[in-house]
Parts: C-alpha cells; sequence; structure tokens
C-alpha cells in the first residue's frame, strides 16, 4: 500500500518535475498528451495527443495531461533491493496505433543515460521497497511505472532469471 501511489501518473510526472496537471489545470500551450491518471485495466486506453483547447474540454473527469514526447518508447524492467537498483533490462517499443506496439526489441545493451536516471528516481523515491518495478520512458522521462515486471518476455531473461526473481521476493 504504501507505494500505491506510482499509479497514478499525474503523480509520477511531478516527481520529474515536469509540467503536468488535471483535467480542471489547463496548459499553456499544446499539444500536450493526456491519459487516465489511474487505469490499472488497459493502461494506456483512452490516452492520445491533445492539440487544441475544444479536445482538451472534451477529456473524461479523471485524467491528466503532461508534455507530449517524441522520442523511442522504452520498456525497462528493474529488480531492486530497498531503494537499490540491482538489475535492468531495457525493451525497444516501435509504436502501431492507439497505445499499442506492432512489436518490442529486447536490447542485450544497456542505456547509460535512462540506467542513471531510473536508478536515481529510485532512489529517491522507492527507497524502501524491494522487488521488481517496471518503467515506461520516452525520452528518458517516466511515463508510466508499475510494481511488477514485463510477464512477456521474462523467458527470454536467461535461465537463472526465475529463480533470482523468487530470490528476490523471499
Amino acid at each position: 500500500p504504501k507505494f500505491q501511489w506510482v499509479y497514478e501518473k499525474l503523480k509520477i510526472a511531478q516527481s520529474q518535475g515536469l509540467l503536468c496537471g488535471t483535467r480542471n489545470e489547463w496548459p499553456a500551450k499544446f499539444p500536450v498528451f493526456a491519459k487516465p491518471n489511474i487505469n490499472l485495466r488497459g493502461m494506456g486506453l483512452s490516452s492520445g495527443t491533445v492539440n487544441t483547447a475544444a479536445q482538451f474540454e472534451a477529456l473524461p473527469e479523471g485524467h491528466m495531461w503532461m508534455p507530449l514526447f517524441k522520442g523511442e518508447h522504452i520498456s525497462t524492467d528493474c529488480a531492486i533491493v530497498r531503494g537499490d537498483v540491482k538489475w535492468m533490462r531495457h525493451a525497444l517499443g516501435f509504436p502501431w496505433h492507439r497505445g499499442m506496439f506492432t512489436h518490442w526489441v529486447i536490447e542485450n545493451t544497456q542505456r547509460p543515460e535512462l540506467n542513471q536516471f531510473l536508478m536515481a528516481w529510485v532512489k529517491q523515491h522507492m527507497a524502501d521497497y524491494t522487488g521488481m518495478m517496471n518503467f515506461e520512458t520516452i525520452d528518458g522521462k517516466i511515463i508510466e511505472a508499475h510494481l511488477r515486471f514485463a510477464d512477456q518476455w521474462c523467458d527470454i531473461y536467461g535461465k537463472t532469471w526465475i529463480n533470482a526473481l523468487v530470490k528476490l521476493y523471499a
């Protein structure tokens, strides 16, 4: 329960000092990216670019907005022990439409800048947390965080990964 706040996308944006707000707090300029503040079912459903004031006014209650990032979409799984990232693996997403992807490429190299950013963020905001986390980032900024790993590719993390996962939670 102490860490449930990570599912509030507005709090994730605020934790990084990003310009952001609720549907009742207008952005200074468009475009922005809007999405449900909390959406545990379908995560990206009902998300999208808002280009005009009229589109902004039509947003449903419970939506938040943040900058519209245009860079690479990276999904990062992290193993964390008391706020220290002990392991991470990145996957590069290839966007399709409506928040879906054509495919993902699991990377066997590290991303030093992104690694440093995520490790510092975890140390500051998740100091007492032990477990797995998944971060979705664009342009090196966290757009979503989850208290889990991306289960669709853990089978290619190596033969010892599942045993290490069980040990982490034990």
